[in-house]
């Protein structure tokens, strides 16, 4: 642990970085079949428990809570455009940047979107709570991980098409053009069991880990009281589904292949040394593959590690099973040496 970490530690607050606060809402052209323009507002994020000797606890340290949703700032104008991948719990596309009523937002003319399956928006507010935390730790935002630009909500039932109809579900684009379930199994090519498939996993529970220790805590003795939070007890509802999307920069190809053995040493370097920094942090990824590992995008350059003094060219997506540790130096440890023996376990026959 680096000096200024121990020093520190988890009591002294630091700047929240500008990309999480900037935005407050955005509308997405090419969302539904029809072309209808979609608008979506921030939402709040969803906290984990602490992990603590291997059992989740309840944490109630302010800085574990939900930054305040951005009010009245930046409106982003986005389109549709490529589809990039495909998981268990959403689908990412990439997006244009049609413009913004802040001339002051200077981001990237292409960004992405992950778009959350209908029964994931609870995972989804998860996700974006370990962004948060990155946001919270100042430098590291935007340097371990994907640049994390909000996570925005609408309900379908809010939501109406040029001709004054509701939308429904199967009207979303991605939702329709999913391939796999929560499983990752393919879905029937039968249009039949195929809608069946969808409208069943569309009323399931969208369980996170530690759950039964998150919705309580004890007070004195037998009695408990629910942690708050608006999605501590959110069910997904099938005439009432919820539109669930992250907003990031777009980055580079996964890590796949490497030309020689030099190029894959330095990658692997690389890599240990992105885990040090999000262990630092307390957070713990806690699905490390190949697919959740992506490049810093062509053409850009990264900023510099304060704490390796050098530029990491890879970064971390998918935070939907993570969890976070304690601040003590121990917490810590724990975060760092179970990731970077993770990396160093990985496939690297490529």
């Amino acid at each position: 642990m680096a000096a200024d970490d121990a020093r520190t530690g988890a009591d002294v607050p630091k700047p929240v970085h500008q990309d999480i606060t900037a935005i407050s809402t955005i509308s997405i052209h090419g969302l539904t079949l029809s072309d209808t323009k979609v608008s979506l507002s921030r939402a709040e994020s969803f906290p984990s428990f602490q992990y603590d000797d291997c059992e989740p606890q309840i944490c109630d340290d302010p800085s574990w809570d939900p930054l305040p949703i951005p009010q009245n700032l930046a409106h982003l104008d986005l389109r549709l455009t490529d589809r990039i991948n495909e998981g268990r719990i959403g689908l990412v596309y990439g997006v244009d940047v049609l413009g913004s009523r802040d001339r002051a937002l200077k981001l990237p003319s292409k960004l992405c979107v992950k778009i959350f399956k209908p029964n994931s928006a609870r995972t989804a507010a998860r996700e974006y709570w370990f962004y948060e935390q990155l946001a919270r730790s100042g430098r590291r935002a935007g340097s371990v991980a994907a640049r994390c630009f909000g996570f925005f909500t609408a309900s379908l039932s809010d939501l109406v098409d040029e001709n004054g109809l509701q939308l429904t579900a199967d009207r979303i684009l991605p939702w329709e053009e999913a391939l796999i379930d929560d499983r990752g199994r393919p879905y029937p090519e039968n249009p039949v069991k195929r809608a069946a498939r969808k409208a069943a996993l569309a009323t399931k529970r969208d369980i996170l880990f530690g759950d039964d220790e998150f919705y309580w805590k004890s007070q004195e003795g037998d009695t408990f009281t629910e942690r708050p939070s608006p999605w501590a007890r959110w069910k997904s509802s099938p005439t009432q589904p919820l539109l669930a999307i992250l907003l990031f920069e777009r980055l580079g190809e996964p890590l796949t292949r490497f030309s020689n053995a030099l190029e894959r040493s330095e990658a692997l370097k690389d890599i240990q040394e992105l885990v040090v920094d999000l262990g630092r942090t307390g957070i713990m990824h806690c699905d490390i593959r190949l697919p959740n590992i992506l490049r810093v995008p062509e053409g850009t350059k990264p900023p510099m590690c304060s704490c390796h003094k050098c530029r990491h060219w890879w970064r971390f997506v998918d935070f939907d099973q993570g969890v976070k540790t304690d601040s003590s130096a121990l917490g810590r440890y724990f975060a760092i040496t179970i990731p970077v023996m993770t990396v160093a376990n990985l496939s690297w026959d490529i």
